[in-house]
Formats: structure tokens, sequence, C-alpha cells
């Protein structure tokens, strides 16, 4: 589905006062629950963990302070990948 699918099941919720939490990719889903009005919260997992390593491929990793992730403000969906940790991670 993608984001259209993403904001017409967001904007359905609402409809019904069910807030939305979007599951797994948080750096598509911050910039998706800043657009709706019932958006709960963005699940996010600690690098240091290593449930969820995206972070270490791209060029500014998102930086929760006290619970709080700011919306990035770089164009598009504001993820830029570092071209060296692609090339470090890559299996060939």
């Amino acid at each position: 589905g993608g984001v259209t699918e993403w904001m017409k099941i967001a904007h359905m919720a609402a409809g019904w006062d069910i807030p939305i939490a979007p599951h797994w990719m948080a750096n598509i889903h911050v910039h998706l629950l800043a657009t709706v009005p019932n958006g709960l919260t963005v699940e996010f997992f600690v690098l240091e963990e290593d449930v969820f390593n995206f972070e270490h491929i791209v060029r500014e990793p998102l930086q929760p302070v006290n619970g709080l992730i700011q919306v990035p403000q770089r164009p598009g969906h504001g993820v830029e990948l570092d071209d060296e940790a692609v090339r470090r991670y890559r299996i060939e």
C-alpha cells in the first residue's frame, strides 16, 4: 500500500477517534504521524539493542530526546543514506 494506503487508514481511524501507532520504520513514520491528528506514537528501536539497525546506514540518525523525536526538516521522506555505511554492510 505505501504512503497513500497508510494515509487512508490513518484518516479512517481519525474519523472514529482511534489513535494510530505505526509499526517498525520510525524514519518514515515520524513524518507521517506529524500529518495526522490521531498519531499516538512512533515505534523506535534503540540502536544499541541491535533490534533494527537501519540507523547505521543513514547520514543523520533519528535522535530521541526525553522520549520525543523531532521531525527531520530534510526534503522528501528525510532519509539520506550514508554511501560508505551502505558499502560496509552490503552483502555480496
